[in-house]
């Protein structure tokens, strides 16, 4: 098993000055797997065509191991009210590593995943904030460029990607028992510009 990437406390301070009004962005802890698990899968089947488009409705998105196996590998930033720490959405983070069979393979390139804003918090740009909160952690650890896999039945997230600057560099079959139809990933990519001060 690989070592836990280790995370200064005070690595999403940037972000925060710039949202403190809207939102507060934090790393998840063990303590909120139990929330955001069910927040997760109820947000990959919400009206979208990309999950039930290619996956059977049994497969969920994430579980409990899952989750906790994304904060072990990464992190997972949560986007919380100021207030009162209710969780809005959240957003893997991990860096490439030669095994995990990313696109690239780059040990310079940082990967995330699990997008969610919970449904009923969607179209207020939280979203887009969680992706900038992911991307300042790629930039404060010196990554220079942060890559996500999108399958390919997914029509709106490769648009939506692609306006936040993300664009296609490679694609990789994906062959799996729930799968409904023929489906592949479409790998993107956007560079960084790396502070490195971690």
């Amino acid at each position: 098993m690989k070592e836990p990437l280790r995370f200064s406390p005070d690595i999403l301070d940037g972000v925060n000055k710039e949202t403190n009004s809207l939102l507060q962005f934090r790393l998840a802890t063990e303590a909120d797997v139990e929330v955001l698990v069910p927040m997760v899968n109820r947000a990959y089947m919400y009206e979208n065509e990309g999950e039930t488009a290619f996956k059977q409705r049994s497969e969920l998105r994430t579980n409990n191991d899952k989750m906790r196996e994304a904060l072990h590998d990464g992190a997972v930033i949560v986007a919380t009210a100021p207030q009162t720490g209710e969780i809005f959405g959240c957003v893997q983070y991990k860096e490439i590593d030669a095994s995990d069979g990313s696109g690239s393979d780059q040990r310079t390139n940082a990967y995330f995943g699990m997008l969610t804003v919970d449904p009923a918090f969607r179209g207020r740009g939280y979203g887009r904030r969680l992706l900038n909160a992911a991307e300042e952690i790629g930039k404060v650890r010196g990554k220079h460029t942060m890559e996500i896999q999108v399958v390919n039945h997914s029509a709106y997230l490769l648009d939506l990607y692609g306006r936040y600057g993300y664009q296609v560099f490679g694609h990789i079959s994906w062959f799996a028992t729930f799968l409904t139809k023929p489906s592949h990933f479409v790998l993107m990519s956007k560079p960084l510009n790396p502070v490195n001060r971690a």
